[in-house]
């Protein structure tokens, strides 16, 4: 597990917004769902323009996208990445797979009823 120092807390849940809404293509409102924030928190964090954090919203973020946050002090966390694979997180296309092959799977049981 590689822990990363940040010397605020707004940067690295920046960072850890930006590689889901960027990388694996999850909305800011899906986010915030995921995270029980309110997608003005997640719009403005996303966008640098947070200023100090709190803890709480640090753990919510960290913890929806599969990360601990451990905190060091006055304006430092540590944010170490589960050993999980995957972000824990299912985009919509992920979601929308899986409806899939649950509903086909429920059609195929109840045709052969």
């Amino acid at each position: 597990m590689q822990k990363i120092n940040y010397q605020s807390f707004a940067p690295a849940m920046r960072q850890i917004l930006v590689d889901a809404i960027d990388k694996q293509g999850i909305t800011k409102n899906e986010v915030a769902r995921l995270t029980g924030l309110t997608p003005t928190t997640i719009i403005r964090i996303y966008n640098g323009e947070s200023g100090r954090l709190h803890p709480r919203t640090v753990t919510r973020i960290a913890e929806s996208f599969g990360h601990t946050a451990i905190f060091g002090g006055k304006d430092k966390v540590f944010i170490e990445e589960r050993k999980q694979s995957g972000s824990g997180v299912l985009t919509q296309r992920q979601k929308e797979k899986i409806l899939r092959e649950v509903t086909d799977a429920l059609r195929k049981a109840l045709a052969e009823l």
